[in-house]
């Protein structure tokens, strides 16, 4: 179990990693058109994780469905396409990663 929570953890960074310096770099010029997609998907992703969660009841399914929640709100703050929504991001990734392990 712990193994595959560092994994999936671990993912999850190094895509959020990834799609910063995508971002941030590459796709900058195009923020205009990716911002309100990103903010689309956020906003799904919120929404259902939140719906699934309250409705789930065993907890692993109650964790997958929550970190489809947590993912959404990281994605906002990258949609944002500024430093502060990328700053944002990375200050809610470590205590993210660190609640994961904890549970």
């Amino acid at each position: 179990m712990a193994s595959v929570t560092f994994l999936s953890i671990f993912f999850k960074a190094m895509v959020f990693f990834m799609m910063a310096k995508l971002l941030f770099t590459l796709f900058y010029v195009f923020s205009i058109v990716s911002a309100p997609f990103l903010i689309f998907c956020s906003v799904l992703s919120v929404f259902f994780g939140m719906i699934g969660a309250f409705a789930e009841k065993g907890i692993k399914r109650f964790f997958v469905y929550s970190s489809m929640g947590h993912v959404g709100f990281m994605l906002v703050s990258l949609s944002l396409s500024s430093f502060q929504g990328l700053t944002a991001t990375f200050h809610y990734l470590p205590v993210y990663i660190i609640t994961s392990f904890i549970m």
